[in-house]
């Protein structure tokens, strides 16, 4: 048999007190509660929804160095192609040079927009 003062598990095969449902006692303890002090104090905090910023800036960083990488991908491009490139032939070959100058400069534009939306997203969170 137990004291009054410890507790007694009342699923055990050995626990003869009588419960009290009424009264919360040594015999309840470590036992979640009926009533809902058991939960006090404990709240949900749910996830933040991801603003438009975010995807704004992810969509900006990605195009703009898609954009940046289009010289390379134009060199790769007229190099596949046979043929006389140079200032005798098509001229295909200031293509590369073209998108460095005329393309890529707005690339560049778009990584610093995006970067500038995610710094300030990520200020504004804070």
């Amino acid at each position: 048999m137990s004291t009054p003062n410890q507790p007694v598990n009342p699923f055990s095969a050995h626990a003869t007190q009588e419960v009290d449902l009424q009264q919360p006692g040594p015999v309840y303890q470590g036992y979640p509660q009926n009533d809902q002090s058991f939960h006090q104090g404990m709240t949900f905090q749910s996830k933040k929804p991801r603003s438009a910023a975010s995807g704004f800036a992810t969509f900006f960083v990605v195009i703009g160095f898609v954009i940046m990488l289009s010289p390379v991908l134009s060199a790769i491009f007229v190099g596949m192609i046979p043929g006389d490139h140079g200032d005798s032939g098509d001229a295909l070959g200031w293509l590369p040079v073209l998108f460095l100058f005329w393309v890529a400069p707005w690339g560049l534009l778009m990584v610093i927009i995006g970067g500038i939306i995610a710094i300030i997203r990520y200020f504004s969170s804070r």
